[in-house]
């Protein structure tokens, strides 16, 4: 691990009950102002080397679908795993990894299926064929 560039995320999903393993969307809009084009820098071109963990000492890794990320638009769309999210602080912290050179695979314990697991079924509509972001389903068009 080499941990180049990181940002506390403030999470602000709001939930009246304490939540266990839920997905949780982060954007652009959740980066500060004045780091926001730092990121786009530092991160890899497709943010491949983009990590999201529970805790600032990089000790604990959050599942993660990175569904996009444009570097010269600089927007993201990410959803990670929160293991328990509560009625308060639901801190994040977003970080790049050098020595990652790609996203695990979806069926790694960090990749994109990790995300939705214990979903049935779960499809963005990101793109004109739908994709099972739970890896549970093969879907098409008709």
């Amino acid at each position: 691990m080499a941990i180049t560039w990181s940002e506390r995320l403030n999470n602000t999903t709001s939930v009246a009950v304490a939540q266990s393993n839920f997905p949780i969307l982060l954007t652009e809009a959740c980066l500060q102002a004045a780091t926001k084009a730092q990121w786009f820098t530092e991160a890899g071109t497709n943010g491949e080397n983009v990590q999201a963990y529970l805790d600032s000492g990089f000790v604990t890794r959050l599942a993660m679908d990175l569904v996009s990320w444009d570097s010269t638009a600089q927007t993201f769309e990410i959803w990670v795993k929160y293991p328990t999210l509560g009625v308060t602080s639901n801190d994040v912290y977003l970080a790049v990894d050098s020595a990652q050179v790609s996203q695990p695979a979806v069926t790694d314990v960090y990749g994109r299926n990790a995300v939705w697991a214990g979903a049935e079924l779960s499809c963005l509509m990101e793109s004109a064929i739908p994709i099972d972001r739970t890896g549970n389903h093969a879907l098409s068009v008709a």
